[in-house]
């Protein structure tokens, strides 16, 4: 990404992406790296647009590639060893109860959207209800809040890799 000034353009990279919570808000940390003429394109505001030879190094992924494969969201449970392991899910979530979820990879990156119609203010202060909380690299926990707006209200929990791919989803159920 390179700032609007024409006269010293300013160049950022991306080193973090987080979106986990709260759902719908992704936060970018950037870090500041020099500007090169050669490769970046101000008018564009885009780093790293040509390659070495000066021609343009972006392309649009073929459309050939193969779909990526989906993962498997695994609902966990804390054993007698006080360790997570694959368990049989709930029906339905419970108000205030703990629940742990897995993806089968690491690097996951999951977010919770409620299903159905809804103005985004609403949307989004529901969403917030469903607390979720990053355990490890591939597992999160999700308590739902202790509100009874959320009772009987159905969330889909998603869960993709850095870049996307992989994406799985399941519907998350809370107890009216």
């Amino acid at each position: 990404m390179i700032t609007h000034n024409q006269l010293h353009p300013k160049v950022y990279e991306v080193s973090k992406v987080d979106d986990t919570t709260p759902a719908g808000i992704v936060q970018l940390t950037l870090k500041q790296v020099l500007y090169d003429p050669k490769r970046d394109n101000p008018d564009l505001m885009v780093c790293d647009y040509y390659d070495d030879g000066g021609d343009v190094a972006i392309t649009k992924p073929s459309t050939s590639e193969e779909p990526s494969t989906p993962s498997t969201i695994m609902y966990m449970a804390v054993n007698t060893d006080g360790e997570l392991e694959p368990a049989e899910a709930p029906l339905a979530l419970s108000i205030g109860t703990l629940y742990y979820y897995g993806a089968d990879f690491d690097g996951a990156q999951w977010r919770i959207e409620l299903e159905g119609d809804y103005d985004d203010a609403t949307r989004r202060a529901l969403e917030k209800l469903m607390v979720i909380r990053k355990v490890d690299d591939s597992t999160i926990s999700i308590r739902p809040g202790k509100s009874n707006k959320i009772k009987g209200l159905t969330f889909k929990l998603i869960v993709c890799d850095i870049d996307g791919g992989h994406e799985s989803s399941i519907n998350l159920e809370v107890e009216s």
